[in-house]
């Protein structure tokens, strides 16, 4: 990077950008990145790799140069992050789930089995936290490291699932799947790009990076409902 040059053009370049993140990241943020990156830059290419949830190891590495994500646990001496969307918990389920029709409260969310979301550090998720503040615990019957397929295979169970709304809302075109409010409180989710200060200056990183932050400008989201949200946490 030192000798590169302190130019970039998107029209000629032949970088290929490695891009670290989870099935969200790459379902929300990707399509429309790389519809934007095949228009201005023909031939760049992206490298979508599997990102541990909570670790940038790959980032301070040098294996990735950005990560899509959460924020990490752990050192993030020498990187940078940036927020880059707001999202937030919803209860999911199949059409044919007995509470489909009905009001969710936290009794009936509490009767059924549930799907979870873990990732390989087993760090404890928000949803548990919320819970245990209120002194309850629901019955856990899968855990799964897959945001997509675990909403997919909802389909035909009797489980609820609690997952970020967006990808809920993406899966849920075309699936036999219902949404409902949380019946308790959970913070909302921020999701941030992070990347290493030396590529921080870096023509063709930075040009990323915009095209990223463009991406996620592009997005539908309850603005309004998630500033609410955002602003009954920080006053709690």
């Amino acid at each position: 990077r030192t000798f590169s040059s302190q130019t970039f053009d998107p029209s000629t370049a032949r970088d290929v950008f490695r891009i670290s993140t989870l099935d969200y990241g790459e379902a929300i943020i990707m399509p429309a990145l790389t519809q934007m990156v095949r228009q201005q830059a023909p031939h760049v290419g992206l490298e979508v790799q599997h990102r541990e949830a909570y670790s940038i190891s790959e980032i301070l590495s040098g294996e990735a140069d950005i990560a899509i994500g959460v924020m990490p646990r752990g050192p993030t001496e020498g990187c940078v992050l940036q927020e880059l969307i707001t999202d937030r918990y919803v209860c999911v389920m199949c059409s044919s789930h007995p509470l489909a029709d009905k009001e969710l409260t936290i009794d009936s969310y509490l009767a059924y089995d549930h799907s979870i979301l873990v990732s390989n550090t087993n760090v404890n998720i928000p949803i548990e936290t919320s819970l245990s503040v209120l002194g309850l615990k629901r019955n856990i019957l899968r855990r799964s490291c897959h945001f997509l397929a675990s909403l997919f295979s909802l389909r035909g169970t009797m489980m609820l699932q609690t997952s970020v709304q967006r990808l809920a809302e993406l899966v849920n075109e075309g699936q036999d799947l219902v949404i409902k409010e949380l019946p308790f409180e959970v913070p909302p989710i921020q999701v941030y790009l992070t990347w290493h200060m030396r590529n921080n200056d870096d023509p063709a990183h930075r040009w990323l990076r915009e095209q990223m932050l463009i991406a996620a400008n592009s997005l539908s989201q309850p603005q309004a409902e998630i500033q609410q949200l955002r602003q009954r946490h920080r006053q709690r």
